[in-house]
């Protein structure tokens, strides 16, 4: 109508509008074939970092996995330190079954280190990542294996506690958090089709 030539902005959503027909139904059929083969693939029983590190980045969720993670390997040390299983073979195969890929590398150098004949609380020392948690960790240089069993009984519940305090904060605000971030993407996607190529037409008929 103003006889201007269509800016490239225009052109691309123009092609995108009218190849809309070919192109939409392939993100269903991908999307259905990326959740069959991720059935498939056992993963989605394994809640493990591998087949679910990506939900580290929501709100709570790193310290949540965290807490459980460690709830679950102090249950399980407390069980094969009361079963007579060597402590150095305990602590890796309580960690072992966390799923956790930092706590089980933590736990294995602990246990190396243990093996060498170093005392608890130095072998502890030299293990620099943080997967074990202050508390726990300070449990671990106990080499008294009656009490250590008495105190990892009692650290469990609490870790679970936090866990469960965490999740809940997390079904609170998780769905506001994703609500604002997708309406704001889309407004701002939605003001960027429309004004970019609105503001692009005003300078066109303003130029001489």
């Amino acid at each position: 109508m103003f006889d201007l030539p269509s800016t490239r902005m225009l052109g691309v959503l123009e092609r995108v509008g009218e190849s809309a027909r070919y192109w939409w139904p392939i993100w269903p059929i991908v999307l259905c074939w990326i959740a069959f083969a991720w059935w498939r693939s056992g993963r989605a029983v394994q809640f493990n970092q591998s087949g679910w590190g990506f939900l580290n980045w929501f709100p709570w969720m790193r310290p949540m996995l965290r807490d459980h993670q460690s709830a679950g390997f102090a249950e399980m040390l407390a069980l094969l330190l009361e079963h007579r299983v060597a402590y150095p073979e305990a602590v890796s195969l309580a960690a072992e079954a966390t799923g956790s890929a930092a706590l089980i590398d933590d736990a294995h150098a602990f246990s190396k280190n243990l093996e060498q004949g170093r005392p608890t609380g130095e072998a502890l020392r030299d293990v620099r990542d943080p997967a074990f948690s202050p508390l726990l960790r300070w449990i671990l240089a106990n080499d008294q294996q009656g009490s250590i069993v008495e105190a990892l009984r009692n650290l469990a519940p609490m870790y679970r506690r936090r866990a469960a305090y965490r999740a809940e904060k997390l079904r609170l605000f998780l769905p506001s958090i994703v609500m604002i971030l997708v309406g704001a993407s889309a407004t701002l996607l939605y003001a960027l089709m429309l004004f970019l190529p609105l503001t692009s037409m005003l300078d066109r008929l303003a130029a001489p």
